[in-house]
Formats: structure tokens, C-alpha cells, sequence
């Protein structure tokens, strides 16, 4: 529940349909996260042979372990859209979460911070990609 009556919010969503069964996930963006301010990123996939997408529920990605390490703090940022102040954020599966194959996906990002403050996160250059594990650009094959 939402901790604040203030908080606007736009939710956008698409849904993805692969050509191909995928079993990983990764979600990537050029941010600008202030000092107390945060993006979460969350993924929504129908296993392949279901066909209800609106009951399954959404799963929580985590920062990769080089994004963990990732600030931004509020004087560089200093409330510009300057191109320089975005750094680049990746999230996957957490450790130890099996994905089910699928075809179909859907991302939601949720920006977090502080209601009275001035600095707010921004992203942009959002990237979703499907991935199936053990498959890399030196594997050949259809």
C-alpha cells in the first residue's frame, strides 16, 4: 500500500510475445537515481502452455552486482537532463529463482523517492531482453 496520498504515478505496459521460448531475463536503462531515490524493476511471464497472463503476478528483479555499486549523488545530478549524469543500470532474476520457459513478458519500472524532495529518478533507453541460458553471440545454430 502506498505510503503517501501524494505519489502520482503513470503506469504503461505492453505485453512481448517471443518468437522463441526463453528462460532468463534481463532488463537494462540509462538512469538517474538521486541520493534517496530508487527504481524498481519487476517482470510479469506466462509460462509456455498457460494462458491466463493476467493472473500470473510479477516478479521482482535485483540490481546486478556491478549496478549495486552504482551512486548518483544529488550535486551531480543538480536537476538536469544532462546526458552525462545517466549511468547504466541492470537488473536480473535474483540469485536462486528458477524462470519457467516462456514466451510472453511484460516489464514494469517503479521510480521511488522521497515526496518533498526536488531530485527525482529518471530513465531512459529502457531495454528488456529474453535470454536463454548457455546461449551466447559465439553459438551457432537455428
Amino acid at each position: 500500500a502506498p505510503a503517501s496520498e501524494k505519489g502520482k504515478c503513470k503506469y504503461l505496459a505492453r505485453r512481448t510475445v517471443l518468437p522463441n521460448l526463453a528462460d532468463d531475463i534481463h532488463v537494462e536503462f540509462d538512469g538517474q537515481l538521486p541520493q534517496n531515490t530508487d527504481a524498481k524493476i519487476y517482470v510479469k511471464l506466462l509460462a509456455d502452455g498457460e494462458t491466463d497472463f493476467r493472473a500470473k503476478g510479477y516478479i521482482e528483479l535485483e540490481k546486478d552486482s556491478d549496478t549495486k555499486t552504482l551512486t548518483t549523488t544529488a550535486g551531480e545530478y543538480a536537476g538536469t537532463e544532462a546526458t552525462s549524469n545517466y549511468k547504466r543500470y541492470r537488473y536480473v532474476v535474483p540469485s536462486g529463482t528458477t524462470l519457467p520457459k516462456y514466451r510472453v513478458f511484460s516489464t514494469k519500472v517503479l521510480l521511488t523517492g522521497n515526496e518533498n524532495a526536488q531530485n527525482v529518478p529518471r530513465i531512459k533507453n529502457l531495454s528488456s531482453q529474453a535470454v536463454v541460458k548457455g546461449v551466447d553471440e559465439n553459438t551457432t545454430g537455428g
